[in-house]
């Protein structure tokens, strides 16, 4: 008998720190999903200042397109007046330059676009005012316009359990 109440005791004693350690368990695991949560919501907010500041510089980064754009006008109007002028040397001279210039400011204009290209998706193009697939742009970044990694976010996909028609259209 004596024997049975230490055993019980023992039990009891044993429960009751089963008892603490699960209490202390759910706390912790609680904790750690609180956390989550604060990191998932930080994520959030990086991204969103991220994707903020990437608007900011494809805004501007169109409106120097448009200077550009500004410049090149005034530099082909250059070159339309340059047939006014008398001497036939200063023509071909200023007419050389016009041109230089020109070739220069399609190209400035072709790299700006390739940067907004890169940097925006097109959800963000369409919201700046950007072309989508642009004719302009010369198609490849140079200096440091290599990626180098990328970011793959899990996309949340609900569980239709049996049926197969919600996998069929959200394929």
């Amino acid at each position: 008998m004596a024997e049975y109440k230490r055993m019980k005791k023992v039990r009891n004693n044993f429960d009751l720190e089963m008892d603490a350690m699960r209490t202390s368990l759910s706390e912790k695991e609680r904790e750690r999903l609180e956390a989550l949560e604060r990191e998932r919501i930080m994520a959030l907010k990086y991204k969103e200042l991220d994707i903020f500041k990437l608007d900011i510089i494809a805004r501007e980064l169109k409106g120097l397109d448009s200077e550009l754009g500004f410049v090149g006008k005034e530099v082909k109007s250059l070159q339309n007046d340059t047939g006014k002028l008398r001497n036939y040397d200063e023509q071909q001279q200023i007419g050389l330059h016009g041109t230089k210039l020109l070739d220069q400011c399609v190209q400035m204009r072709a790299h700006i676009r390739d940067v907004i290209n890169k940097c925006l998706s097109e959800t963000q193009k369409l919201h700046v005012g950007i072309a989508i697939d642009d004719y302009l742009a010369a198609g490849e970044l140079k200096d440091g316009g290599k990626m180098a990694g990328w970011v793959c976010e899990e996309v949340d996909v609900p569980d239709y359990g049996n049926s197969k028609a919600g996998r069929l259209r959200h394929g």
